[in-house]
């Protein structure tokens, strides 16, 4: 698959982003715009080593999801990347915070699950979407997994039920 994000998502997931005016770039689009730059973190080498190290984050402030290029390997993939970080903004705009190790990974699988719960909603195909969280949420075995069943339904309800000018 090419690594064009904007055709990489599912219809259904470039909806949901359209209607909350979230952006959704590459990092390879965002390093040749030349004006581009982070107000929030102004720490230049901050930026390039978050993009080095993950295959996608989010930039609440800019309301803006970027998405490593080389991971563009097929649609699932681009949905699930997104949608984590869609959850991660979420969050945010809810005020969820998380302290402390079990904090961060509570918080990780408040992403994971919430977005296998979007793939739902959305009418995507699970079957990909369910081997993928599995996987990711065994990483986290300090979760708080009964605050994350409750914060991803928070936030999927959210998502679902959100007015464009929230997010």
């Amino acid at each position: 698959m090419s690594a064009n994000i904007h055709t990489s998502l599912s219809s259904q997931v470039k909806k949901l982003l359209s209607g909350a005016g979230i952006k959704v770039r590459t990092y390879s689009e965002l390093s040749s715009k030349v004006n581009f730059t982070f107000e929030a973190l102004t720490h230049q080498a901050y930026l390039t080593d978050s993009m080095a190290n993950k295959k996608a984050l989010h930039l609440e402030d800019m309301n803006l999801i970027a998405v490593d290029d080389a991971a563009l390997n097929s649609t699932e993939e681009a949905n699930e990347l997104v949608l984590h970080e869609l959850v991660h903004l979420a969050t945010k705009k809810l005020d969820k915070t998380y302290e402390g190790e079990a904090g961060e990974e509570t918080e990780e699988c408040v992403a994971q699950v919430g977005m296998f719960k979007l793939i739902l909603v959305l009418g995507l195909n699970p079957a990909w979407y369910a081997d993928s969280t599995l996987e990711y949420i065994k990483g986290f075995p300090k979760a708080d997994f009964k605050k994350v069943e409750i914060d991803s339904d928070k936030v999927v309800e959210y998502l679902v039920n959100w007015n464009p000018n929230d997010l």
